[in-house]
């Protein structure tokens, strides 16, 4: 077969279509090489710009992400959700099951508004602000050159599609990379961004010219120097038992839950990259510790979120081949830990932990939570953190 690959510019979502974030496909034996291929480019644009025609969509979504890391080896999660979309700012996402706890089990996007409703909880996340239509994860778009690449056909749950590659054409691209609840956004001008191959694919179900599935892979060409240390990653969606253009009720573009609800906003980052702008923007003294020389600051963030602001301050050794870590949180918020390992350590007096991210110590210093998290060779992370905290002056 003689491959098509074309260059077009597209308005493209930063996790398109099947709301999965990041980047790239491998293409299976089974793909099936045509002589005759149809116009790639005119495939993804009628994609791009309408959605296929598609009016109505109703399926069952199987997400997975695969994550090969550095140090902990290759991962895998599987979520599976109902989804019914009413194109193009319309949808609601019911979760069925997951590998992790979901933080949410309904969630609903009808126009500008965005509502997750967590049962348990009794909780729920109202968004007024939202500008991402109904098929897309991330707000943010960006106008990208593409080389778009026509691969063959395939069946997914017994439906024929085209199978197309779109690869950025320059590293400038901007991503996301999503870490558990977290979003970070980089922006092409980073050099995260520019240290990652990626390569979008869509299988295009060839009666409703709307992809029925996605494979997105992100290969990191230095790990180390990646927020998340790891150097491949592969998230897919497939839609299941899916049919196009049936009318939905306008019922299910809406959240009626029990009782009296917590209803609260969307966390609001504020713009900071430096230990100096973080400071400034939250309203307490942002201490940091006398880290180790060897040590740089990696990540810096800053939010509020349902009234108490936070901030997060990421040291990394990038010499050590798995890269030892420090993490810093601080947060007016109080926090409840569920397994607590020693009380009344140090001369802070407080706390060792267990986090998600390990193994920690915790303290309150002038009516603030600060948590510290140490993840390095040969050293007792415990301990480490607890004398790191003492280079904080809590008087």
């Amino acid at each position: 077969m003689t491959e098509q690959s074309r260059r077009i510019v597209v308005l493209l979502a930063l996790a398109a279509v099947l709301s999965v974030a990041g980047a790239v496909a491998v293409i299976g034996s089974d793909v099936e090489l045509v002589s005759s291929e149809p116009d790639a480019d005119a495939l993804v644009e009628e994609v791009i710009e309408n959605h296929g025609g598609v009016e109505t969509v109703q399926a069952t979504r199987v997400s997975t992400y695969e994550m090969d890391h550095l140090e902990t080896g290759t991962t895998t999660e599987e979520t599976v959700e109902e989804i019914w979309m009413e194109l193009p700012d319309r949808s609601r996402t019911e979760h069925v099951e997951s590998d992790h706890d979901p933080i949410w089990d309904v969630q609903v996007v009808d126009g500008s508004t965005a509502k997750k409703y967590d049962t348990d909880e009794e909780a729920m996340l109202v968004d007024e602000n939202r500008s991402a239509d109904a098929i897309t994860f991330h707000p943010e778009r960006v106008d990208t050159e593409f080389d778009v690449a026509y691969v063959g056909t395939d069946t997914v749950d017994d439906r024929d599609t085209h199978v197309v590659e779109l690869t950025p054409s320059t590293d400038e691209a901007a991503i996301s990379v999503l870490v558990g609840e977290t979003e970070y956004a980089i922006s092409g001008s980073s050099n995260e961004a520019k240290n990652v191959t990626r390569t979008t694919t869509w299988w295009i179900d060839t009666e409703a010219s709307f992809p029925i599935k996605e494979q997105i892979e992100s290969e990191y060409h230095d790990p180390d120097e990646h927020a998340v240390e790891h150097d491949r990653s592969v998230r897919t969606a497939t839609y299941e038992n899916v049919t196009f253009d049936e009318p939905i009720d306008d019922a299910q573009f809406t959240v009626d839950p029990p009782g009296q609800p917590d209803v609260y906003e969307p966390a609001q980052p504020f713009v900071v990259s430096t230990i100096e702008e973080a400071d400034d923007r939250t309203p307490f003294d942002l201490q940091v510790p006398d880290v180790p020389d060897r040590f740089d600051v990696a990540l810096v963030s800053a939010s509020e979120f349902r009234g108490h602001v936070s901030a997060d301050v990421f040291y990394r050794d990038a010499s050590v081949n798995d890269g030892d870590e420090i993490r810093l949180f601080v947060t007016e918020e109080s926090i409840e830990y569920e397994t607590v390992l020693e009380r009344d350590v140090g001369e802070h007096g407080g706390d060792l932990v267990e986090t998600e991210a390990g193994i920690g110590y915790t303290w309150l210093c002038s009516g603030v939570r600060y948590e510290l998290v140490v993840a390095v060779d040969d050293e007792d992370d415990g301990a480490f953190a607890v004398d790191l905290a003492e280079s904080i002056d809590c008087q």
